[in-house]
């Protein structure tokens, strides 16, 4: 064995867990797998937390018969913690079973502790339910006094729906009644970013006294210095970061961080401890490639060797057309320059017309009521397309190209990216995906003074969430044509790159590249992030996110010794969809 390796048998659970935190953070997937096949079975020694961690440590590593029978021991027990009945309940939502999620809710809640049972209630019910579904069961039962932890959760449930008065409000009077509650200062800074006031959640940390300076509120400050674009602050921090610290802000993060920063040997050193903690087993890894960080990594990789390989300027002067990295400096350095100079007030022809798609006819109880945000605002038009209407219509306005490329893209998130470009084109108006809740008015957006009204995310890509412009725009008519191709060529790059905010990047590059030094410009204003988010509310947390067909999942279905597991839990071996 190893020197260091802790023996087999009984272990400490603490040196267990550290030890196999250590091993995810530096990839070493089979050398835990091998102690955790042969440890014993964790008896009463171990805490409910403890407990939580070691089926953590155990599906990341793919010892999938040790996490069936931790979990299987607990549901024996008459008490369940609520950290390993959230997981349990994830896991029977993650196989895509309606039926069997609720069912196993149902028999969690009654096992959970009476006092953490409302914050499970609220939990569960949105992970079923979506945040307005599980709002709506909430209120029809008086809900008593709460604790802190139950008005933890009702606060991330207010947020996640966009209820942004009243959850702030909330969040106010629960901060004055537990003043020292921390996970109720995180929800309130989560909220702000959340809803466009990074730069107010900065304020708030910034006036806590000295002694509450701690780790958790410098993770709080990158959080809110990275929704900023403030980048190079929190590389200051993060360099002031203990290993134990930068473990606990993520890997994805700190990814983010050095692909930003073009530091392709920094990003590249940290995919194990990244992959361990969204992943599961030593298939984590090789997964990463083919995610939307593992895909921008590969590139700046490549770039890298370009660069490295090129003998003049001229080898390097058109990189920006075909690749991200290039194209992001181009835009970001636009923005810097165009800042004082960018138009003011007024519609730049964008017409007052909605937008939205949902592919298939029918649409989802959670994600219809998000969507419904969009239909009534006074003065604009609103029209939804489903995939048969997507396909009448791109045959109809622009001909069968057009339409064999939106049935070759790959899944409804590369249809939609595909539509949206070329409603927008033809029709102008508001696109939003439909799961972007509208909290504010979009004559914000419609107003901003240009032909087309676009944002940039935190990390620098030029998002296409929510996009507004007059038809015929000629940056749209440029990312239309990038992607036909793309999606006629049956191109194998992730959907971020080939049809998303990859590909509207570079459109945009190549569009203030054709019009430098014309008249007018580029007719074009790109809104910070977080401007954009005192409007609307994207990424809403909705069911179908976690259901096994979803296109962003990191871990795809859970493995069939879980599922044996809640199966067995319900008095059955199969439980019929």
């Amino acid at each position: 064995m190893t020197s260091g390796t802790p023996a087999p048998g009984r272990v400490n659970p603490p040196v267990l867990l550290a030890y196999g935190r250590l091993c995810l953070q530096a990839g070493h997937i089979a050398r835990l797998r091998d102690v955790l096949e042969r440890i014993e079975p964790p008896g009463a020694d171990w805490m409910p937390d403890q407990l939580l961690a070691l089926v953590g440590l155990a599906e990341k590593s793919g010892t999938f018969r040790l996490a069936a029978t931790v979990l299987d021991t607990a549901l024996a027990r008459d008490r369940i913690p609520i950290g390993l009945a959230l997981h349990l309940l994830r896991s029977a939502h993650a196989a895509g079973d309606a039926r069997r999620s609720a069912r196993l809710r149902d028999l969690l809640e009654a096992k959970v502790p009476d006092a953490d049972r409302p914050a499970f209630r609220c939990r569960s019910l949105m992970l079923l339910h979506g945040p307005s579904g599980a709002l709506a069961r909430l209120r029809r039962v008086p809900q008593g006094r709460r604790s802190p932890a139950a008005a933890e959760a009702l606060a991330e449930l207010l947020l996640q729906a966009g209820e942004r008065a009243l959850c702030l409000r909330y969040l106010r009077m629960c901060r004055r009644r537990w003043p020292n509650a921390s996970a109720l200062l995180r929800q309130q800074i989560a909220a702000m970013i959340r809803f466009g006031a990074a730069d107010e959640a900065l304020a708030l940390l910034d006036g806590l006294p000295a002694r509450r300076q701690g780790a958790a509120i410098q993770r709080l400050r990158i959080q809110a210095l990275s929704a900023l674009g403030r980048l190079g602050e929190v590389r200051a921090l993060l360099d002031g970061a203990t290993q134990l610290q930068l473990n606990q802000i993520g890997g994805q993060l700190q990814i983010m961080l050095a692909l930003a920063e073009g530091d392709a040997c920094a990003a590249a050193r940290l995919v194990p401890l990244a992959a361990a903690q969204t992943g599961r087993s030593d298939r984590a890894v090789p997964q990463f490639r083919f995610s939307q960080l593992g895909a921008q990594l590969a590139e700046l990789q490549l770039l890298d060797s370009i660069e490295a390989a090129a003998t003049c300027p001229a080898d390097i002067a058109g990189l920006h057309r075909g690749f991200y990295f290039p194209a992001r400096r181009k835009v970001g350095a636009w923005q810097a320059e165009a800042a004082a100079a960018q138009p003011g007030p007024g519609a730049g022809g964008i017409p007052r017309r909605i937008l939205q798609y949902w592919d298939s006819v029918e649409v989802p109880g959670s994600t219809a009521q998000v969507m419904a945000s969009w239909e009534a605002v006074p003065g604009y038009s609103y029209r939804r397309f489903d995939r048969p209407s997507a396909i009448a219509y791109l045959r109809d306005r622009f001909g069968e190209a057009h339409l064999r490329a939106f049935l070759l893209a790959n899944g409804p998130a590369e249809e939609s990216d595909f539509l949206r470009l070329c409603l927008l084109l033809a029709e102008g108006g508001i696109y939003a995906d439909a799961d972007t809740l509208l909290a504010g008015d979009p004559e914000t957006l419609r107003g901003a003074g240009a032909g087309m009204v676009l944002y940039r995310e935190s990390f620098g890509a030029v998002g296409n969430t929510v996009m507004a412009a007059a038809p015929g725009h000629p940056l749209l008519q440029q990312a239309v044509d990038m992607a036909l191709a793309a999606l006629r060529a049956r191109e194998n790059d992730i959907t971020w790159a080939k049809t998303g905010p990859g590909l509207l990047t570079r459109a945009t590059a190549l569009h203030l590249e054709e019009t430098a030094g014309q008249p007018g410009g580029p007719d074009l204003r790109l809104l910070p992030e977080q401007a954009v988010l005192r409007v609307v509310q994207m990424h809403m947390a909705l069911p179908y996110k976690a259901a096994p067909a979803y296109w962003n999942r990191p871990d795809g279905h859970p493995p069939a010794e879980i599922t044996a597991v809640l199966d067995a839990a319900l008095g059955a071996t199969a439980v019929p969809a």
